[in-house]
């Protein structure tokens, strides 16, 4: 059955923890962000659900990994809608706890009993490490089998650096939803992850570091040209972090 935003069973999210993913034409990075992950921690506490950002993806291939997916049918045509369909998501999750990943992230270790383990409200739990990928090294990892990756040098991000965010983030399923999840404002992408981390900051949610949460992040073609990256800045420098609530009572709705 075409799973969509009007028939995905919600039900699903009622868990200890939630792994979100929004997904934009990156299946191929699945079979090793995915498929190679492993967990300890029983399939009834935890689930990824996937979110076809406008484009349809099959991923009932992965359902094995505790996979569930649907695809977020919108009417605009921008190649990314990465804010609303995290909002989408947010708004209806059951969870306890929402990590938040992308699917070019590979994780060291078993990241879904780390998180668990240090859940605790008002904290962002974020890795610790992280390794970026060149697009030779990326090609060279999707053509075997990745096993040797971590041992190359990691860098260690700033706690006062908010890429973090991008690269995993742990926070309360209430706390989002209470502030409305991210911007609306922010369409495609672009310093949307920013913006959240800094309105967080404002609620005195505190940034605690993973130390065994390493994570690399694989290369995957570039989406837009940096002009509208240049475009979210300006948006950012233009809003108020202090104003934590964004969005009406409608907001969420993709």
């Amino acid at each position: 059955m075409y799973i969509n935003q009007h028939n995905f069973d919600w039900a699903v999210t009622e868990r200890e923890l939630v792994i979100f993913v929004p997904n934009y034409r990156r299946k191929l990075l699945f079979d090793h962000t995915i498929k190679e992950m492993y967990t300890e921690v029983p399939t009834k506490d935890w689930i990824i659900i996937i979110g076809n950002d406008g484009v349809h993806e099959d991923h009932s291939d992965l359902e094995e990994f505790n996979v569930k997916y649907f695809t977020l049918e919108r009417p605009d045509t921008s190649e990314r809608n990465g804010n609303k369909i995290r909002n989408f998501c947010i708004k209806r999750c059951k969870s306890k706890w929402l990590f938040q990943r992308d699917p070019e992230i590979l994780y060291r270790h078993d990241y879904i009993a780390t998180v668990l383990k240090h859940s605790k409200p008002k904290q962002m739990l974020r890795c610790g490490d992280v390794m970026q990928l060149t697009k030779r090294a990326t090609e060279h990892s999707l053509a075997r089998k990745i096993d040797r990756l971590f041992e190359g040098t990691c860098r260690t991000v700033n706690p006062k650096d908010h890429t973090f965010m991008h690269y995993g983030c742990c926070l309360s399923t209430e706390l989002l939803q209470s502030i409305h999840g991210y911007d609306e404002c922010f369409t495609t992408w672009g310093y949307e992850d920013t913006d959240l981390f800094h309105r967080l900051q404002h609620t005195n949610c505190e940034s605690f570091c993973l130390t065994d949460l390493q994570a690399i992040h694989m290369w995957h073609p570039p989406t837009s040209d940096g002009h509208i990256l240049r475009e979210r800045e300006v948006l950012y420098k233009k809003l108020d972090p202090k104003k934590i609530i964004r969005n009406g009572e409608d907001w969420g709705n993709g």
